[in-house]
């Protein structure tokens, strides 16, 4: 004698139907026909189907045995995990290692373009989706490291204390100021290595050469104010008349 599996398809796809119900209600369907109801689990799409039944087999209008098997099918869901805290400013290699390792499947890794200028190279600077997240495990997770490098300034014509300025604003900590005879105004960078514009790691080491005067040449000194000799007053003399 065979049944008719029509009503478990019915029951299978009434929208309305959350697991915790959907599960009972459909396995009572299914016993009625005295079939023997089994659930299968499914990690599906995060959307309006997550608790519901979503499928059958056999399929629908199938003839069966009596005491035949027929599972249905429940989207749990996508598999989540959270990111984790602390990921910014650990060497981005191991960030991706431990994310993969947690079970995350889509990890990519990309320099960030707006990198603080305090950043190391490889340092962790941003994760998207952010550190605590509970997310699907394959969501897409981009994870923003510095290269450590900006563009060296140009120094030239710039007097010790300004250069100092311009490195610091570059992200650069490291100079070292040597000085050589020029004509050039004394005091200011005639010259530098790294070149100007050259990218290199902020760690570098920024040489600097200050115009110095010429051998030979006296150091021009400061040409006193002059200062005004006060004079003593001199008494006024008599007339040179005598009294008649």
């Amino acid at each position: 004698q065979h049944q008719l599996v029509e009503l478990v398809h019915e029951a299978a796809y009434v929208g309305e139907l959350a697991i915790d119900r959907g599960k009972a209600h459909v396995g009572h369907l299914v016993e009625e026909l005295e079939l023997v109801p089994r659930q299968v689990p499914f990690d599906g799409p995060d959307d309006n189907t997550v608790g519901r039944v979503i499928g059958q087999r056999p399929s629908a209008e199938s003839s069966v045995e009596v005491g035949s098997v027929v599972e249905f099918e429940v989207n749990n869901g996508p598999k989540k995990a959270t990111i984790p805290n602390g990921l910014l400013g650990r060497p981005y290699e191991d960030v991706v290692k431990e994310l993969k390792d947690l079970g995350f499947t889509n990890v990519t890794a990309e320099l960030d373009p707006n990198e603080p200028l305090t950043a190391q190279a490889d340092e962790v600077t941003a994760i998207s989706p952010a550190e605590g997240a509970p997310i699907a495990l394959n969501i897409p997770i981009v994870v923003s490291y510095a290269s450590g490098e900006s563009a060296v300034p140009n120094f030239t014509g710039l007097d010790q204390e300004s250069a100092e300025e311009a490195a610091t604003l570059a992200g650069f900590t490291k100079l070292r100021f040597t000085t050589e005879p020029s004509d050039a105004t004394e005091g200011t960078v005639i010259s530098q290595t790294p070149g100007r514009g050259k990218v290199v790691k902020r760690t570098t080491t920024i040489r600097l050469v200050l115009a110095g005067p010429r051998p030979g040449e006296p150091t021009p000194t400061p040409t006193p104010t002059p200062t005004e000799t006060p004079t003593s007053e001199t008494p006024d003399e008599p007339d040179g008349e005598a009294g008649g």
